[in-house]
């Protein structure tokens, strides 16, 4: 159900920048943290778990799960997962935080 393409594109070794995305690239266990020094800055976003929950049942949702079904699965694997990347991932250079209520707004889904 993942949208990822493997090998979908390739990248000229002379591309001067490489934006790179993925939740477990700053993690810090032996083989992501060899990622470490090919990177020259790192952002990290999170949102609350909060809106995280909320992001990951639509994403089910929108995937033909019902409601209730789809909670359970972000619960049971996907929240498991973002709180091992909160819980294991090195610090990044700059940390956007997101909490929408702050500012009267959603994510748009």
């Amino acid at each position: 159900m993942d949208l990822a393409i493997a090998n979908a594109i390739a990248v000229h070794p002379d591309t001067p920048t490489v934006v790179v995305e993925g939740n477990y690239l700053l993690m810090d266990s032996d083989l992501w943290r060899t990622l470490a020094d090919v990177y020259a800055a790192t952002v990290f976003v999170s949102p609350t778990l909060e809106e995280l929950e909320k992001r990951l049942q639509h994403r089910w949702i929108k995937h033909g799960f019902d409601p209730k079904t789809a909670l359970q699965r972000a619960k049971t694997n996907d929240l498991p997962n973002a709180e091992r990347v909160i819980r294991d991932s090195r610090k990044a250079d700059l940390t956007l935080n997101q909490n929408y209520t702050e500012f009267g707004m959603r994510y748009a889904i």
